[in-house]
């Protein structure tokens, strides 16, 4: 045996494809050597990809949803790693519901293919999903349309159902309340959405609303009346409240100023309207004097002047004061003017009232006797008038002035003598004629004195100040003036 001799030429060379020849040569120990013999090797590529699948074989996915493949990979026994060249056929369509089959394929240069697949269900068991509009819990105004804000719904598979959706329960805002509203919506497949249900709370959160009757800002005139034109109050829900409206504020009409005046009404829920009117009294109207007694006056000199006055009224100022101009002298003859003037606290002035005074001298002066007009005189003694006083209003004491005339009294001889006394002012008032009668007689003085109080009988005196007795005058037909004679007694 020679194999162990055989000699082997040629190589194959498994990593390129083709066709390889190997030659076999063997000879004895002789030397003899064997025919020759070949053997043709080819190498080929007979072997597919592997693919393998990353991820589940079988995938479920919601209608509607998004489908997102996984992937595959593809090694070659030979070409190694082919998942570059991997095909896929992916026919899912997440919209409609079924079972889908994604193919994914790859071939070597040899044309050997490897395949998986994977089963893709898209079904749909999602319940659609209702949205509200708006907060699950409002508040909707007593007496107001109430306008649902309503809902949204969308479905997976079906995508917007809002219109499908079906709303149970009602609200009357004719009545205060809670209200509930339910939404329900079902995709075709059946499957029924969550219940969403929205509370609704009938409320009267709106104040009445006060219309004021007449202007919202008004000017009157001081010591006018003022009379409130009033409001009207009306309440979305209860309807009519005037009834219930409070006036607060006050206008006096007698005061210029600004004056407010509050409206209010509440209804049955506490809610409150107000309005407001400004009221402002002005005063433009002047003082208004009236005189009283005569526009011209003829007053007797040297007697006191009282001023009949004016009288004033104001329809804005109660206070304003009358100034009095009155510069009349009743010692002075002339013609004066008094004015009445007014000015109130608007500085409105009166229109001036004017009196004329004037003052005259038409009384005469007042002339009198001093002691007694009816004398018995003693024959032999000195008779000594016991004189007079003349006083005249306008010009005072004339005294000095008054004329003595008739008899001159011849006290050594009996007899009846009468002297005249006579006086008249520089404007020619003359007093009435004053006569003494003097009798020189020697009979004897048999005639008291006669005392005459100057001041009343009867008089008061005030408590703590110190009283001044008036005095007394006292004269005798005989003796004359004895005033310096009398004797006070009592204390």
């Amino acid at each position: 045996i020679v194999s162990g001799n055989i000699v082997l030429s040629g190589t194959v060379d498994t990593s390129k494809l083709g066709k390889y020849t190997l030659t076999y040569a063997v000879s004895d120990a002789t030397g003899n050597v064997a025919a020759a013999v070949t053997r043709e090797v080819t190498v080929d590529d007979t072997i597919a990809p592997v693919v393998a699948l990353a991820g589940t074989a079988t995938v479920n996915l919601e209608t509607g949803g998004t489908y997102t493949d996984a992937g595959a990979t593809a090694i070659d026994s030979f070409e190694g790693d082919l998942t570059a060249v991997l095909t896929v056929q992916n026919p899912v369509d997440s919209a409609k519901s079924g079972s889908y089959t994604v193919t994914y394929s790859a071939k070597d240069s040899s044309g050997n293919e490897g395949k998986a697949t994977r089963t893709v269900i898209v079904s749909d068991t999602s319940v659609p999903v209702i949205t509200l509009v708006g907060d699950p819990a409002i508040t909707a105004e007593a007496g107001q349309a109430f306008t649902d804000p309503g809902a949204t719904a969308s479905d997976s598979a079906d995508g917007i159902l809002t219109g499908n959706i079906i709303i149970v329960g009602t609200v009357d805002t004719a009545t205060l309340g809670e209200y509930s509203l339910t939404y329900d919506v079902t995709d075709s497949q059946g499957n029924k959405a969550v219940t969403i249900i929205r509370k609704v709370t009938v409320a009267d959160t709106m104040a009445p609303v006060i219309n004021l009757t007449g202007a919202a800002e008004q000017t009157i005139q001081a010591g006018s009346t003022y009379t409130d034109a009033g409001a009207a109050a009306t309440d979305s829900f209860e309807g009519d409240l005037t009834a219930k409206i409070v006036l607060t504020g006050t206008v006096d009409s007698t005061k210029p100023g600004e004056y407010s005046l509050t409206y209010t009404a509440k209804d049955s829920s506490d809610n409150e309207g107000t309005a407001n009117r400004k009221v402002i009294v002005v005063d433009t109207v002047a003082p208004v004097i009236t005189l009283l007694g005569d526009a011209e006056v003829i007053h007797e000199g040297g007697t006191e002047y009282t001023d009949a006055g004016a009288l004033l009224t104001d329809s804005g100022d109660p206070e304003v004061k009358l100034v009095v101009n009155n510069p009349v002298d009743t010692a002075k003859l002339d013609a004066y003017t008094i004015t009445y003037d007014a000015t109130d606290a608007s500085d409105n002035k009166s229109v001036q009232v004017s009196r004329k005074v004037t003052i005259v001298d038409t009384t005469a002066p007042i002339l009198t006797l001093t002691g007694l007009a009816d004398i018995s005189h003693f024959l032999g003694k000195t008779f000594v008038d016991p004189g007079h006083t003349a006083i005249d209003a306008v010009e005072g004491d004339l005294s000095a002035q008054v004329v003595v005339a008739g008899d001159s009294v011849d006290t050594n001889t009996l007899g009846v003598y009468n002297i005249t006394y006579d006086i008249a002012d520089s404007h020619g008032n003359k007093a009435s004629q004053l006569t003494r009668k003097v009798t020189v007689t020697d009979a004897p003085d048999t005639t008291a004195p006669v005392i005459t109080l100057a001041g009343d009988a009867e008089m008061t005196a005030e408590a703590g100040v110190p009283f001044a007795d008036p005095g007394v005058s006292a004269a005798d037909d005989r003796d004359g003036v004895v005033t310096t004679s009398i004797t006070a007694v009592g204390s």
